[in-house]
């Protein structure tokens, strides 16, 4: 949404007005194409809490792109796995902060860092899994849907269907009329 007004010519400052925030800090704290990795994205209307923008704002812009896709990937815009992102983070990629007080000053020992890569690797792992399948899962209700079209194609079937079976003629009809990988034509 940010990214969205920024490039129809609303300023910075306006937008830092608007969420009560200082311009400067707002202006240059996430990277803009962090930030706008998700507007091109159907997670753009995710909601996503401001102290997740305040642990991207400690890595570096090409981490923060990183960091965004990763999120974006997995589908979790929580505080948590964003702080587990950092955590992951080398220090060759993290801004220099100034000192921190609170919460975000304490910094998770070397044995929740090791667990929290474990837990991203197993997602991550999770995530090519279902991302292999899909494919499959994808042909098969192609095959199907194909196979359904066809059958509906023979007048003695669908005359039969629309005596005997009228609920199933209609359910298989609206298979027939799925429009296989819409996405994939925008693209």
């Amino acid at each position: 949404m940010i990214a969205r007004a920024i490039e129809r010519g609303v300023s910075s400052a306006d937008i830092a007005d608007a969420l009560g925030l200082q311009s400067p800090s707002f202006a240059g704290s996430v990277c803009w194409k962090a930030s706008a990795r998700g507007s091109r994205d159907a997670e753009r209307h995710t909601p996503c809490s401001m102290k997740v923008f305040d642990v991207l704002r400690q890595m570096n812009a090409v981490r923060q792109i990183e960091a965004a896709d990763l999120m974006i990937g997995q589908h979790n815009f929580t505080l948590m796995f964003a702080r587990a992102i950092r955590a992951a983070t080398p220090h060759s990629q993290l801004v220099a902060a100034k000192k921190m007080t609170g919460a975000a000053a304490s910094t998770p020992p070397g044995q929740q860092i090791a667990r929290m890569e474990r837990e991203l690797a197993a997602l991550q792992t999770q995530v090519k899994s279902v991302e292999e399948t899909y494919g499959i899962d994808n042909l098969h209700l192609t095959v199907a849907r194909g196979y359904v079209a066809k059958l509906l194609a023979n007048t003695r079937i669908t005359r039969w269907l629309s005596y005997h079976r009228q609920e199933y003629l209609g359910e298989f009809q609206k298979i027939a009329e799925i429009d296989p990988q819409p996405e994939a034509l925008d693209a």
